[in-house]
């Protein structure tokens, strides 16, 4: 894959991204998710696109998060109010991670990496920070002495 495919896919710094998603509790990260999935889309190699209703089920199920997050501090509620709200968090990160996983793999699979290769995405830190690791990684791919391995693919 061409050094130039990757770097359409470098939107915002890892600072930024994590700085906006804090300030905006976790809405910022939806956004993100939404804009990579569309970005990756677009792309010449891709066999199996993300699908787009999923990102936007994410960022609805991230806007419902909010609001449970907001409405807490004026709202401390019933058991009932906070099973809610953790069932909606258990499924944002369900699909966040489906979500996840399936980038991983259009990502190894486009830029032809093998695991163990430097530029690899990892299963573990896809499972842990999922898109601020891709955000990273990306990153790293497109100004790191690596940029070279993935030129030559």
């Amino acid at each position: 894959m061409n050094i130039d495919k990757v770097e359409t896919l470098n939107i915002v710094s890892l600072f930024k991204l994590i700085i906006f998603n804090i300030l905006t509790l976790g809405i910022y990260g939806g956004q993100y998710i939404k804009l990579l999935s569309e970005k990756l889309n677009q792309l010449d190699d891709i066999k199996h696109p993300i699908n787009l209703h999923l990102c936007l089920t994410i960022v609805t199920l991230i806007y419902v998060n909010a609001l449970f997050s907001i409405s807490t501090v004026f709202y401390s509620g019933s058991e009932l109010f906070h099973a809610a709200s953790s069932l909606v968090s258990l499924i944002t990160w369900v699909a966040v991670l489906v979500w996840a996983l399936k980038v991983r793999d259009i990502l190894n699979s486009t830029l032809l990496l093998k695991k163990g290769d430097e530029n690899w995405f990892s299963l573990a830190w896809t499972v842990i920070f999922n898109y601020l690791y891709f955000n990273h990684k990306i990153e790293l791919i497109c100004r790191g002495p690596s940029r070279d391995s993935v030129e030559n693919t």
